[in-house]
C-alpha cells in the first residue's frame, strides 16, 4: 500500500532537485559568459606579450621615433618599401579601410606605422609622403640600414633584396611578407596577423584584444 505522505515528500524533493539543477546551470552559463575568452579569428595572439626591441628611427618629418613612441597606443606595424608594387599598396589600402571603419564605429584608433626595409631609397620625405597618400594620420619610418635590419631580424621579419637590373644599382626589388604586428600600449607585441588579410576579421580581433 502506497503512503500518500511519502509520495508527496518524494515529489516535493524531485521538484526542488530540478529547480536546483536549473538554477545551477543558469549560474554556470552566466559565469561562463562573463569569463569567456574570445579567441582570435585570424590573428595569432601572444599569451605573454613581449617587449619590442629598442630601436631609433625617424618619421616623415625627420623627427625621432623609438620604441618608447609606441607606448600609450595600440599600433599596427607593417614592414615594406615604397617602390613595392604588390604587397605594400594592397596592405596599406587594407589598413586604410580598417582605420576608416574603426573611426566610423568610434573604436579607439591604433597607430598605423609603416617601416621601410629600403632606407637607401626611402628617405624621410619619401616614406612620409607615401603613407600620407593613404591616410594623413599614418606614420612612415626610416633610418639607418643597420638599425632596420636589426629590428626586422629581432621581430622575425623575413625579406630579401633581389637585384633586377645591372644597368642601375637602384633598380631592385625586395621580396617580403605582408605580416602585421599589433603592439599594445605597453610597447609589447600582442598579436601577429599573417596574410591574406581580411578587414572584417582583423577588425573583430582588434576589438577583442583591446578590451
Amino acid at each position: 500500500m502506497t503512503c500518500p505522505v511519502s509520495n508527496k515528500r518524494f515529489f516535493t524533493f524531485i521538484i526542488f532537485a530540478i529547480l536546483a539543477l536549473v538554477l545551477g546551470l543558469g549560474v554556470n552559463f552566466w559565469h561562463a559568459a562573463k569569463t569567456r575568452v574570445t579567441l582570435p579569428i585570424v590573428g595569432t595572439s601572444i599569451d605573454q606579450p613581449q617587449l619590442i626591441p629598442e630601436f631609433h628611427l625617424v618619421n616623415g618629418l625627420g623627427k625621432p621615433f623609438t620604441n618608447h613612441s609606441l607606448k600609450g597606443h595600440f599600433s599596427f606595424l607593417f614592414f615594406g618599401y615604397t617602390y613595392c608594387q604588390s604587397i605594400c599598396p594592397l596592405t596599406m589600402a587594407m589598413l586604410t579601410q580598417l582605420y576608416t571603419e574603426l573611426k566610423a564605429e568610434k573604436t579607439p584608433l591604433p597607430q598605423i606605422i609603416f617601416i621601410t626595409l629600403d632606407p637607401k631609397r626611402d628617405t624621410p620625405k619619401v616614406v612620409g609622403s607615401y603613407v600620407k597618400a593613404f591616410n594623413p594620420n599614418f606614420i612612415g619610418l626610416t633610418g639607418p640600414l643597420a638599425g632596420i635590419q636589426q629590428l626586422s631580424k629581432q621581430m622575425g621579419v623575413v625579406y630579401i633584396q633581389a637585384q633586377q637590373s645591372k644597368s642601375s644599382e637602384n633598380n631592385y626589388q625586395i621580396d617580403h611578407s605582408g605580416t602585421l604586428y599589433l603592439i599594445n600600449p605597453e610597447a609589447k607585441l600582442a598579436a601577429i596577423f599573417s596574410p591574406p588579410h581580411d578587414v572584417a576579421s582583423i577588425k573583430q580581433d582588434y576589438k577583442n584584444l583591446i578590451k
